[in-house]
């Protein structure tokens, strides 16, 4: 997760630029579920004794590129605007100095990799992958737009975020019908650019195939997105409904402006996605159309199988809430939910 220090006023961005870079609550949180995330992060960071690097010395040039500013910090990574021989802007994302190593190469290699398959309109797009020094960086796409987190923060209307992630839920289908489960899907990771959304930060997606049942693996992701199976590897194997789990904690963030789980600590935050229902959207906001609740509570359940069948299917029942028609519930799927519930 970013260290990072308070978004400027009015900021373009958060986290890490969307290109990779927690006692119960039962109110929502004072400020924005990101400057909350990073509140925690910091917090648990200072009580740990450790203290985050400071931010490296913007470089004049990265290869081939000038480069014009810092527009994220993560873990491994910094991000970069710059602009080629020609004068376009590119988004240049590069290794760390004080993270630089085989681990983190492989990380950027794997992205690269993953990248280079994916050709869709509303999935960020990969120009280079090459190396300055002893660091490699990767060149994509500059997207001139704020986060999916900030939109959300500042109000937008509900329509206009459901749209918006209807296209998210299509652009993630396709890295599906292409073998790739991002596995961090956030407001974070999505920008919102002129075009409409863009997914990005496939930092720790994988192809399915290398994806598999693994008894006692740590978890993987940001903590308050995600799904049971990534908390406890025994559920289920990750697959695509990991990441209708991930739309579906989007869908819970545009319709109650807060997280669907939240905890003051990792663990507690667990214990709570997988054993907690959450509270039902339109407990927390009378004016949630039903529809888009039960699209929002199908993708969060507990069950992978009990989810939609597919990122397309969420964004058909997404359109079909927003047009009014009936959404399509798998009969039999819904009364063994209720069995399961009854005699649990």
């Amino acid at each position: 997760m970013p260290v990072d220090p308070p978004s400027p006023t009015p900021p373009s961005r958060d986290g890490l630029a969307g290109y990779g870079g927690q006692g119960p609550s039962e109110n929502p949180p004072p400020q924005s579920t990101t400057a909350w995330i990073r509140d925690r992060f910091k917090a648990n960071v200072l009580k740990h004794g450790h203290q985050a690097p400071p931010a490296e010395p913007v470089p004049e040039r990265i290869g081939r590129y000038k480069v014009i500013e810092r527009i994220g910090r993560g873990a491994i990574a910094n991000v970069y605007r710059a602009s080629d021989e020609a004068g376009r802007d590119v988004a240049i994302k590069v290794i760390r100095s004080d993270q630089a190593g085989a681990d983190a190469e492989a990380v950027f290699r794997r992205e690269a990799n993953i990248l280079q398959k994916l050709r869709h309109p509303d999935i960020i797009l990969l120009h280079v992958i090459d190396r300055d020094g002893d660091g490699l960086y990767l060149v994509m796409d500059y997207v001139p737009g704020p986060t999916m987190q900030y939109v959300i923060d500042q109000g937008a209307p509900r329509a206009e975020l459901v749209a918006l992630l209807t296209r998210v839920a299509r652009a993630v289908d396709h890295a599906h019908r292409h073998g790739i489960v991002h596995r961090d899907l956030k407001p974070q990771n999505i920008l919102v650019g002129p075009d409409g959304p863009v997914v990005t930060d496939f930092g720790i997606a994988r192809a399915m195939d290398a994806v598999t049942r693994v008894k006692g693996a740590l978890p993987v992701g940001t903590p308050t997105h995600m799904a049971p199976e990534q908390v406890d590897r025994r559920l289920a194997a990750i697959g695509p409904a990991t990441d209708v789990w991930g739309l579906g904690v989007v869908l819970y963030t545009v319709l109650t402006r807060r997280l669907p789980f939240i905890d003051t600590d990792t663990p507690a935050l667990y214990a709570r996605i997988l054993n907690d229902a959450p509270r039902p959207p339109r407990m927390l906001d009378g004016e949630v159309p039903e529809p888009f609740e039960s699209v929002c509570l199908r993708a969060l359940e507990k069950r992978a199988d009990d989810r939609h069948a597919s990122a397309s299917e969420f964004a058909d029942e997404l359109e079909r809430a927003s047009a009014g028609g009936p959404l399509q519930r798998p009969p039999l799927k819904r009364l063994g939910r209720w069995i399961r519930r009854l005699f649990k």
